[in-house]
């Protein structure tokens, strides 16, 4: 009887550490891009340009993503609300309903637009206290 207790124990101790291992020590990926997001590049027309080049306010485009999945664009002066998903190569985002892919290479954010068969891009780079004054 003892045997059969210790083996028991021992079993369910296991278990328990497996069960930890696999939900209690990971990291929220979602950290890998919480905070801002600011422009500092366009490709317009095939041609590549800085974002300050094009005389647009700053406050015109950005993103805010927090850590619980919540997040809040700016673009083209419009401010949304939303939720993100964050994937190996994009972030699907949903603001009211109308779902959207940024594109993402672990460093930068790419949002396009298509209007009359043309691709315009904006890459948007983690706002960090190096980079804050730019």
């Amino acid at each position: 009887m003892k045997k059969s207790m210790a083996f028991i124990s021992a079993v369910i101790t296991c278990i328990i550490a497996v069960f930890t291992a696999f939900t209690g020590c990971g990291s929220n990926r979602n950290s890998e891009i919480e905070g801002e997001w600011v422009p500092t590049t366009a490709y317009l027309n095939g041609v590549t340009v800085q974002y300050s080049e094009l005389g647009i306010e700053k406050d015109q485009f950005g993103f805010v993503f927090n850590s619980d999945g919540t997040c809040i664009a700016t673009r083209a002066g419009v401010t949304e609300t939303g939720s993100f998903t964050l994937n190996e190569s994009s972030i699907d985002v949903n603001f009211g309903g109308a779902p959207e892919r940024l594109d993402y290479d672990g460093k930068n954010i790419k949002l396009n637009y298509t209007y009359n068969n043309e691709t315009t891009s904006f890459i948007f780079t983690k706002l960090s206290t190096a980079n804050a004054g730019k």
